[in-house]
């Protein structure tokens, strides 16, 4: 392995630690998400999905699997309760959307 590879590696399994993280962040049940959650789990699918995909094609399979891991490891740690609580209260985008009662009539739940 030469340093590049190394380098390569490494930045590849931060950000999928990022993007790990800002997934746990995020509510997982989809009618506690807002639009913008939405778009943010959309996007950071494809990232995610894409970096692996590129690491695999230039047959940096340690890497692709490391992103992998990376990405389990952040989601695992955040939804945590502490800490996930502790990261909402930080960064209120985080926090789960409630529907208010008209839009849940208008949609079919009573």
């Amino acid at each position: 392995m030469d340093i590049m590879t190394i380098l390569i590696g490494a930045s590849a399994t931060v950000i999928g630690l990022m993007l790990g993280v800002i997934f746990g962040a995020m509510p997982l049940q989809t009618e506690k998400m807002s639009e913008g959650h939405r778009r943010c789990s959309q996007l950071l699918s494809i990232v995610g999905f894409g970096m692996v995909m590129a690491l695999m094609i230039v047959k940096m399979d340690v890497a692709s699997w490391t992103v992998i891991a990376a990405m389990l490891a952040g989601l695992v740690t955040v939804k945590i309760p502490p800490l996930h609580r502790w990261i909402v209260a930080r960064i209120p985008w985080f926090a789960p959307v409630s529907h208010d009662s008209a839009s849940s009539k208008r949609n079919g739940f009573h």
